[in-house]
């Protein structure tokens, strides 16, 4: 396909699906000759699924976007299970969604806006809106943008998962639409790509063991290889890793927890060790990237209270941060709250934290979605249902 800038091309061609049956699914670019089939599909979800949830694009978008925008779709054979339609300067509208969150001109223009993505009822669960947006991605990057931005409802869990996981963040509620609700998110890339860190909080012995001094007990060891990956994850893609850990000195009357909470991690016990699968997924990383892995003692529940973390990532030009361990509702809440204060942006996979207590836990994920707009979402399982080629 040619564009002012050249040709595209997809970074990779096709998916083996595992669901619904074993399918080796096609992605190419979209053109005028697909208008039927992107509609008919189009259609047929807009029968099933409330309008509230997906409103479908207009004729006149799609016909945009397939003549002068990037659409990307998946095919089982010749029938069209899955696309996405995007939408480039200058045929971006004066609803642009970068110009409703008081951007510049340029930022506009330097924007690439998601106007439709779409998979067939039969094909759900296999991945192919995350490849898709994976494969926009690259193309953007290739063809000099910035910025993404996509719109998805509130109500909408799956695709909030999907976006979130790949680093989408809330920018905004707005109407839009002929009157629904939809999230404005966002992505930057390129030049513009956003740096982060993955915080590890208190995933030690004491904390997690069954026989820990303070454990949580088998909601904390139930989310060790959640972690794990996640540290896993974040070697491969460059993150930094901050490892936060309680410290404490039984003897230090006057530390508030005394009162409140028996001896736990205390200096130069075991039970300051991390645990399990997480404990060997650090070791790793301090192997595999030594200058990106950050061990850090903290004294209080929040790992910027007393140290000197903040300072850390600035050096490190770090925006967004993922944070993952227990207690949901102690210490990884009250971390995220100084993150907010301190102005970056949060995310937090339900999979990998964990509290002793059901209620706080729930409530914590609750205050952090409401009132802090962190990226509360679920991981996808280890098998994701395709596999690239």
């Amino acid at each position: 396909m040619e564009t002012k800038h050249g040709a595209i091309s997809l970074p990779f061609d096709g998916v083996l699906l595992h669901k619904p049956r074993h399918v080796r699914a096609r992605f190419r670019l979209l053109g005028a000759a697909d208008f039927a089939a992107v509609r008919a599909l189009q259609e047929a979800i807009a029968r099933e699924v409330d309008e509230a949830i997906y409103t479908p694009s207009s004729a006149e978008n799609i016909e945009c976007v397939l003549r002068d925008g990037i659409g990307i779709g998946c095919f089982d054979g010749e029938a069209l299970i899955a696309f996405l339609a995007a939408r480039v300067p200058p045929h971006i509208e004066d609803d642009a969604y970068g110009r409703l969150l008081g951007w510049d001109e340029e930022d506009v223009g330097r924007s690439v806006e998601v106007d439709d993505v779409v998979v067939a009822p039969d094909y759900r669960g296999s991945g192919l809106q995350e490849l898709l947006l994976r494969q926009l991605e690259a193309v953007s990057v290739d063809e000099g943008y910035w910025h993404i931005l996509t719109t998805i409802a509130p109500e909408n869990a799956p695709s909030l998962d999907n976006a979130y996981r790949l680093r989408y963040q809330p920018e905004k509620r707005a109407t839009l639409f002929g009157g629904v609700t939809r999230l404005i998110l966002h992505k930057a890339i390129g030049p513009a790509q956003r740096k982060r860190a993955l915080l590890v909080i208190d995933y030690t012995y004491d904390f997690v063991a069954p026989d820990g001094k303070l454990s949580c007990g088998k909601a904390g060891q139930a989310i060790d290889g959640a972690i794990a990956r996640l540290v896993d994850d974040a070697v491969a893609e460059g993150d930094e890793i901050f490892v936060l850990n309680d410290i404490h000195d039984e003897c230090d009357a006057l530390h508030p927890e005394n009162r409140l909470f028996p001896p736990h991690n205390l200096a130069g016990t075991a039970g300051r060790d991390l645990y399990g699968a997480t404990r060997v997924a650090v070791e790793d990383a301090m192997a595999a990237c030594p200058n990106r892995v950050h061990l850090l003692d903290k004294t209080r529940y929040s790992a910027f209270a007393g140290t000197h973390l903040a300072q850390l990532l600035r050096e490190r030009r770090v925006d967004d941060l993922l944070l993952c361990g227990v207690c949901t509702d102690i210490c990884v809440l009250h971390t995220a709250v100084s993150a907010y204060n301190e102005g970056y942006r949060v995310s937090v996979p339900r999979q990998a934290v964990a509290s002793f207590d059901p209620d706080g836990h729930a409530y914590a994920l609750r205050h952090l979605e409401n009132v802090i707009g962190a990226s509360v979402y679920n991981l996808r399982s280890e098998d994701k249902g395709c596999q690239r080629f």
